[in-house]
């Protein structure tokens, strides 16, 4: 393929900038691959194309194509969002707890959920965070310290 055809192919003057030829064969090559997958002729048309590219670029006219920018490495996972980090704790809390006492499983989640709701209701209410946390501790210890003797 001469000059003349090169620049027929790419429908550019002669007389166009680098700039110009670059911008037509980027144009005709996104154009052409879309409907690569569809149509035989377009296949032919794409490997014209990038052949007058290349004569246009081998005679100095333009630049050659640039290489595909290397591929990235595949990103890190995400941290989970703390809901799902706080779920998978108190999941292996209650996993250990059911181990420790084993007999004991209903009493204890009755137990944490009646301190949970006393501590919101204390909060809620106008109470210090310390004092309400202190308080569902002595309730915890209370309520307990009975099972313990158990084990």
């Amino acid at each position: 393929m001469n000059r003349r055809e090169a620049y027929r192919v790419l429908c550019v003057a002669p007389s166009a900038d680098a700039e110009r030829v670059e911008r037509a064969y980027r144009h005709l090559t996104r154009k052409y691959r879309a409907e690569e997958g569809r149509d035989g002729e377009a296949r032919v048309r794409l490997v014209e194309i990038k052949e007058a590219y290349s004569v246009l670029a081998a005679n100095g006219k333009t630049p050659a194509p640039k290489p595909a920018a290397p591929k990235r490495p595949p990103a890190e996972p995400p941290e989970p969002p703390l809901i799902e980090v706080f779920l998978l704790w108190a999941r292996e809390l209650a996993a250990s707890i059911a181990a420790r006492w084993e007999g004991h499983v209903t009493e204890i989640t009755i137990l944490a959920a009646c301190l949970g709701v006393l501590t919101a209701l204390a909060f809620l209410a106008g109470a210090d965070l310390l004092l309400t946390m202190l308080v569902a501790a002595v309730a915890a210890v209370t309520i307990w310290s009975p099972w313990r003797r158990f084990r």
